[in-house]
């Protein structure tokens, strides 16, 4: 996790967005502005960081980077991910700096599901889906 992490920029209302996927990046060649992604992802959101933040390499920098993928629920609500959320989702109302972001019922998509930390196990109480550590869902 980034330490140094100053802010969490938000370039969408995540308020629609159940979940968002949390990526740490050791590339980033800036400490302060937008990261780019390449592929079909979508940047929602990234950290910033303090002045004084050291690189890690030369010239490059340890930022979070939040993504939506066109698979997502919020891009396709009764697709692959109608319920459960993948391994490195994370509610986006629980990131904060320095603080990795929470699986919550939201994240889930089960309003009964239990709060879950991160790449936690568990049982969805409504639809009875069973997760795997990595929440691979498992007969």
């Amino acid at each position: 996790m980034a330490t140094a992490e100053q802010a969490i920029v938000w370039t969408e209302d995540i308020t629609r967005l159940p979940y968002v996927r949390e990526v740490e990046y050791a590339f980033a060649n800036t400490r302060q502005r937008p990261i780019r992604w390449p592929g079909p992802s979508r940047v929602v959101g990234y950290s910033t960081l303090h002045k004084t933040a050291r690189s890690q390499t030369p010239g490059h920098f340890l930022r979070r980077v939040f993504l939506v993928q066109p698979h997502d629920r919020s891009e396709q609500p009764d697709g692959v991910y109608r319920t459960g959320c993948p391994s490195e989702g994370v509610d986006p109302l629980t990131v904060q700096p320095g603080v990795p972001g929470r699986r919550t019922r939201r994240a889930w998509g089960c309003d009964n599901a239990p709060d879950q930390p991160h790449h936690a196990a568990g049982r969805c109480p409504l639809c009875g889906r069973q997760w795997d550590h990595l929440n691979e869902e498992t007969q």
